[in-house]
């Protein structure tokens, strides 16, 4: 059974990860063994610019705050990740970004940085986001090349 929390969060990582610029590949929440849905999208890697690096923390951030928008939360503040998986990928991307950034910078100020820009995105893009999770309720699973044509970002 297709669960629409799902739809949301993995809808929210897909069109703020496109709206990056990042490139986007299957969107599904047909659950496997461990994951209740999935989206995919080019990866950090060493040598990354910083911009690529915040643009992946940014679009990981995304899903639990969309999934939470849908539930009713207003504010990144109120709702807390349940999401392990997007933890666990949040913390290895950030200690890279902070390796980058040498020790010039807070982590929290860095942090608050990306939850503010993310939260203007999901805000900005509410629209796409509540489209794509319509249609991953009807079709389950969105390969990314389909994305730009069916939703216009």
């Amino acid at each position: 059974m297709r669960d629409k929390r799902t739809a949301y969060h993995e809808a929210g990582h897909a069109v703020v990860a496109a709206r990056l610029g990042l490139v986007v590949g299957k969107v599904t929440i047909i659950p496997s063994e461990d994951l209740a849905g999935s989206c995919e999208f080019n990866g950090f890697y060493p040598g990354g610019t910083i911009g690529t690096a915040c643009s992946h923390l940014v679009a990981t951030l995304a899903g639990g705050f969309a999934e939470a928008r849908f539930r009713g939360y207003t504010t990144p503040d109120e709702y807390e990740w349940e999401t392990s998986g997007d933890r666990e990928q949040f913390a290895s991307y950030f200690g890279k970004l902070m390796l980058f950034q040498g020790q010039d910078l807070s982590p929290e100020k860095v942090k608050r940085s990306l939850v503010l820009e993310m939260e203007s995105l999901i805000k900005e893009n509410w629209d796409k986001i509540e489209q794509l999770a319509d249609h991953l309720m009807a079709v389950g699973t969105i390969d990314g090349y389909e994305l730009p044509r069916k939703f216009r970002y």
